[in-house]
């Protein structure tokens, strides 16, 4: 970027060049997400490749690449069905009463490929069922062949640098109902999510929505006066 740092002007030229590259990476993330927005308007798929579905891009004739061959306008999802079977084993057994340790157990017992093995991945989870895939899959609506975009958003913690997952109001949402992407049906997934709302706690001082400070934070109560400890 031309950047003296020996220049009495630095301190100038630093702070204009950061403010124009915050500018900058704002307009290219609203650019990306109005892109994205489209494409899922249009019914393509706008995410990563979810387990039990392999991807089938789209070609469009009229165009062409760089190549002189029809021109990839998005790509879509058709059921793997290898992998489709497993996941209905996960909603059986996650239904049947089964945790999703135990699953991931059973599923690594049986020498399943992972979704990690599946993706190619070298470091993180690139081998082995963990019980929070399980959960993933148990709990995404796109195995009863609805097709929802734009439902969360990843917000950075100024404090610890690291992105957490916010919903985003439902007005916001692109869903729509595609009855070739069913895997799992209506029966199974309602047993499924009864499940897991017996699961759920109804402490409602576990549920409060903030982060615990402490371990028991919310938890410890003063026997007289009934108060929270701090």
């Amino acid at each position: 970027d031309g950047y003296d740092s020996t220049s009495k002007a630095r301190n100038v030229q630093r702070g204009f060049k950061g403010l124009m590259n915050e500018i900058f990476l704002d307009d290219l993330r609203e650019k990306t997400h109005r892109g994205l927005t489209g494409q899922a308007l249009k019914q393509f798929w706008t995410g990563g490749r979810p387990y039990g579905y392999r991807l089938k891009p789209i070609l469009d004739a009229s165009r062409k690449d760089q190549y002189g061959q029809p021109a990839r306008i998005g790509s879509k999802l058709e059921i793997d069905p290898k992998q489709a079977e497993v996941v209905r084993e996960i909603y059986q057994r996650f239904a049947d009463g089964q945790s999703y340790r135990t699953i991931a157990a059973e599923l690594n017992r049986l020498a399943v490929p992972s979704p990690g093995s599946t993706w190619n991945r070298t470091t993180r989870r690139c081998s082995g069922w963990m019980g929070s895939a399980v959960r993933v899959i148990t709990r995404a609506p796109i195995y009863g062949g609805v097709v929802r975009w734009n439902a969360n958003q990843y917000v950075k913690d100024p404090d610890s640098g690291r992105y957490s997952k916010r919903a985003r109001p439902e007005a916001e949402w692109v869903e729509y109902r595609d009855e070739a992407l069913r895997i799992v049906s209506d029966g199974l997934i309602e047993r499924a999510r009864n499940r897991t709302k017996t699961r759920t706690s109804s402490d409602e001082r576990i549920r409060s929505g903030g982060k615990s400070k402490y371990l028991l934070s919310g938890l410890l109560k003063c026997g007289c006066c009934n108060q929270n400890y701090t």
